[in-house]
Protein backbone atom coordinates (compact mmCIF):
# COMPACT_ATOMS: atom_id res chain seq x y z
CA UNK A 1 0.00 0.00 0.00
CA UNK A 2 1.10 3.53 -0.68
CA UNK A 3 -0.44 6.97 -0.85
CA UNK A 4 -1.58 7.79 -4.39
CA UNK A 5 -3.83 10.88 -4.15
CA UNK A 6 -4.21 13.96 -1.99
CA UNK A 7 -7.67 15.52 -1.98
CA UNK A 8 -7.60 19.07 -0.65
CA UNK A 9 -10.67 21.07 0.37
CA UNK A 10 -9.97 24.78 0.75
CA UNK A 11 -11.25 28.31 0.34
CA UNK A 12 -10.36 30.60 -2.53
CA UNK A 13 -8.06 33.44 -1.59
CA UNK A 14 -9.90 36.61 -0.64
CA UNK A 15 -9.77 39.17 -3.39
CA UNK A 16 -9.36 36.57 -6.14
CA UNK A 17 -11.87 37.66 -8.77
CA UNK A 18 -13.91 34.98 -10.53
CA UNK A 19 -12.23 35.85 -13.85
CA UNK A 20 -8.85 35.17 -12.23
CA UNK A 21 -9.65 31.75 -10.75
CA UNK A 22 -9.02 29.65 -13.87
CA UNK A 23 -5.72 31.38 -14.80
CA UNK A 24 -4.56 31.09 -11.16
CA UNK A 25 -5.23 27.36 -11.17
CA UNK A 26 -3.60 26.88 -14.56
CA UNK A 27 -0.45 28.39 -13.05
CA UNK A 28 -0.81 26.25 -9.90
CA UNK A 29 -1.13 23.09 -12.02
CA UNK A 30 1.88 24.07 -14.11
CA UNK A 31 3.94 24.40 -10.91
CA UNK A 32 2.65 21.03 -9.66
CA UNK A 33 3.75 19.34 -12.88
CA UNK A 34 7.29 20.65 -12.37
CA UNK A 35 7.67 18.38 -9.32
CA UNK A 36 5.90 15.42 -10.90
CA UNK A 37 2.33 15.85 -9.66
CA UNK A 38 -0.77 15.44 -11.79
CA UNK A 39 -3.95 17.40 -11.09
CA UNK A 40 -6.74 15.33 -12.66
CA UNK A 41 -9.50 17.48 -11.14
CA UNK A 42 -10.20 20.75 -9.43
CA UNK A 43 -13.54 22.46 -8.90
CA UNK A 44 -16.33 23.22 -6.47
CA UNK A 45 -17.49 20.43 -4.15
CA UNK A 46 -21.01 19.96 -2.89
CA UNK A 47 -21.80 19.40 0.76
CA UNK A 48 -18.68 21.01 2.24
CA UNK A 49 -18.08 24.38 3.85
CA UNK A 50 -15.09 24.93 1.58
CA UNK A 51 -15.69 26.30 -1.92
CA UNK A 52 -12.86 24.45 -3.63
CA UNK A 53 -11.57 20.93 -4.12
CA UNK A 54 -8.33 19.97 -5.81
CA UNK A 55 -7.03 16.44 -6.41
CA UNK A 56 -3.31 15.75 -6.69
CA UNK A 57 -2.06 12.42 -8.07
CA UNK A 58 1.49 11.22 -7.45
CA UNK A 59 3.63 8.10 -7.52
CA UNK A 60 5.82 9.26 -4.64
CA UNK A 61 4.49 11.01 -1.53
CA UNK A 62 7.71 13.03 -1.26
CA UNK A 63 6.77 14.89 -4.48
CA UNK A 64 3.53 16.06 -2.88
CA UNK A 65 5.36 17.05 0.32
CA UNK A 66 7.97 18.96 -1.69
CA UNK A 67 5.27 20.85 -3.57
CA UNK A 68 3.31 21.76 -0.44
CA UNK A 69 6.46 22.98 1.33
CA UNK A 70 7.54 25.02 -1.69
CA UNK A 71 7.59 28.78 -1.80
CA UNK A 72 4.78 29.78 -4.16
CA UNK A 73 1.50 31.63 -4.06
CA UNK A 74 -1.48 29.28 -3.87
CA UNK A 75 -4.88 30.42 -5.17
CA UNK A 76 -6.43 28.98 -2.00
CA UNK A 77 -6.01 28.97 1.79
CA UNK A 78 -7.23 27.15 4.90
CA UNK A 79 -7.02 23.77 3.23
CA UNK A 80 -7.51 20.36 4.73
CA UNK A 81 -6.32 17.29 2.91
CA UNK A 82 -7.39 13.66 2.79
CA UNK A 83 -4.79 11.17 1.57
CA UNK A 84 -6.00 8.21 -0.47
CA UNK A 85 -4.09 4.93 -0.51
CA UNK A 86 -3.66 2.57 -3.41
CA UNK A 87 -4.04 -1.08 -2.41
Amino acid sequence: MKFKYAVTYARLNPGLKMDDVKPAFEEHIKEAKKVGLKVPFWGSPWGTTEGLMIVYEFDDMSKYEEFMEGDRKNPFHSGRTHLVMEW
